[in-house]
């Protein structure tokens, strides 16, 4: 059965007990923990006592791999082999930590990527997928790439090309809705569970492993993603029966309230809840 999850970071360390226990009150049974440097890259003993507290009170685990510099689809060669070393140290890192699977970010910052050149980018995430996914593979852990609202590998069609197998697909939804022709009208007409169908229809219903979930805004021309989701957004039964046909876990991304103040666990309750008596339906 799908399983339902949040995301931790290093900051919740401090109160990681009281957050796990919220979370369990409201039936969310997953976690993933961002590695960011140098946690869980470098420093591992608070990277793994959080694990550990999560397992003993009996959640499942993944982990999101380091972003900041790490370049998994620059044309730049020597950049794209430091990236892969990097990732290749936090799969193992997850490894230890018993997680499931770890989540990926494809892409690179070279001017290149958004010219006539994105082409070689895509194949540079391509190798960098392919030689990441062998080495998961080895461990036992799945690898899952999610879409990033970034210029480059960004677009349905080069995320699709990217993700080579043994590999698996995390869809951001919120993240999709960057690359519509009119982002800030998608965001007001197209619902969540349309988005993430569109997603999921272009990379294969069984090659989607996770969703992360999370509210976007438009202000002016740029949307703001990570937010607490709006009603208005989110059909709760169509997008319960959509994620149960194509993952098997729905990851919460949520940093901030619509209001810009900082979120807390109980400001999801509802629509946790209201997915999950929808997911059960659809199980």
């Amino acid at each position: 059965m799908l399983r339902i999850g949040l995301n931790l970071w290093h900051r919740d360390a401090r109160r990681v007990k009281e957050i796990l226990e919220k979370a369990a009150s409201i039936g969310i049974n997953h976690v993933e923990i961002s590695a960011d440097y140098p946690f869980g890259v470098e420093e591992l003993e608070a990277f793994e006592a959080m694990a550990r507290e999560c397992r003993e009170r009996g959640f499942t685990i993944s982990v999101h791999a380091p972003w900041h510099e790490i370049s998994l689809a620059s044309p730049i060669e020597s950049l794209r082999v430091a990236s892969v070393e990097v990732c290749r140290k936090v799969l193992r890192n997850a490894y230890r930590v018993e997680a499931i699977y770890v989540v990926l970010h494809v892409t690179s910052s070279q001017p290149a990527c958004r010219g006539r050149l994105w082409e070689k980018c895509v194949e540079a995430g391509r190798r960098s997928v392919a030689e990441l996914g062998e080495a998961a593979e080895e461990l036992g852990v799945y690898l899952a790439i999610e879409n990033v609202g970034d210029p480059c590998c960004g677009r349905i069609d080069q995320f699709s090309r990217v993700l080579e197998p043994p590999a698996y697909a995390c869809i951001d939804v919120a993240h999709a809705y960057s690359y519509e022709e009119n982002p800030s009208k998608a965001v007001s007409e197209v619902k969540m569970h349309e988005m993430l169908a569109k997603w999921v229809s272009a990379v294969g219903r069984d090659r989607v492993l996770a969703v992360h979930l999370h509210g976007v805004k438009a202000r002016g021309r740029k949307l703001e993603t990570h937010l607490e989701i709006e009603e208005g957004l989110l059909d709760p039964k169509a997008f319960a029966k959509e994620v149960s046909r194509s993952a098997r876990f729905l990851v919460f991304e949520v940093f901030k309230k619509l209001d810009g103040s900082e979120w807390d666990v109980p400001s999801i309750a509802r629509v946790v809840r209201e997915l999950r008596s929808w997911i059960l339906v659809y199980a």
